[in-house]
């Protein structure tokens, strides 16, 4: 079959390759071992991140069914009930002029009228005065409701904060409410902007805005007719 100088040869090749799988299988498993290793690091930072978003949570527990609300004659159907407070159905308000504006004011609590096709001036005529506006607190309330944590929780957000964090809109939550579930909200407060900054008089009312990972507080122009901020109600026990 082989002669010796053949025999020889096959030895020395199965030698070579014995040597070589003991040269590199150390390796494949040093690599193997490596990247496990990263992987978990990865793993740890993202549950550090999520233990983080999750360390300052609160605990919202709203009613998500549309209830009778009776703390106030006639009742309100409610699209959400925090405590005492009922949120109403979402609309979009009609814009009133600035003679309308004027000749509510005083019944409805507005401070000042400065334009035609005053849009947050209609949100007030609709909920029947500033007092049935939602707050700052109120929206950021509602903000705290509709953005969910990675665990399962929700933000703390404050009344004037921008928030960006970990927490998304949750689409099923909102839709729950009446609200778009498409995480493209804007919404009216009872606040008008005042002597804390420059504007004409009745030029500017705050607002909150709902987006898909962030929920902003800001002064927005009360008129136009293509103003899309719209409102809610809220009623109180």
């Amino acid at each position: 079959m082989f002669d010796d100088r053949e025999k020889r040869n096959v030895i020395t090749l199965m030698v070579m390759l014995i040597f070589m799988l003991l040269l590199f299988v150390p390796l494949f498993t040093v690599k193997s071992q490596y990247e496990n290793d990263q992987e978990a690091k990865k793993d740890n930072v993202q549950a550090t991140f999520a233990n983080d978003a999750c360390a300052n949570v609160k605990n919202v527990n709203p009613q998500v069914k549309k209830v009778s609300f009776t703390g106030r004659k006639p009742s309100h159907k409610c699209s959400l009930v925090s405590g005492h407070v009922c949120f109403s159905k979402l609309f979009k308000p009609t814009p009133i002029s600035k003679e309308e504006c004027n000749n509510i004011k005083f019944k409805f609590g507005i401070k000042e009228c400065g334009y035609d096709d005053d849009v947050w001036a209609g949100a007030v005529k609709k909920c029947k005065g500033v007092a049935n506006m939602a707050t700052p607190e109120d929206l950021a309330y509602l903000a705290e409701v509709l953005y969910k944590l990675p665990c399962g929780g929700h933000p703390k957000i404050a009344s004037d904060e921008f928030y960006s964090g970990e927490a998304e809109y949750d689409k099923k939550q909102a839709e729950s409410f009446g609200l778009p579930k498409s995480g493209y909200l804007a919404l009216w407060s009872n606040k008008e902007v005042g002597n804390e900054m420059v504007s004409k008089p009745g030029e500017y009312a705050y607002g909150r805005n709902y987006f898909p990972t962030n929920s902003s507080w800001y002064p927005y122009e009360r008129y136009g007719k293509k103003n899309a901020r719209m409102a809610v109600c809220v009623y109180r026990d």
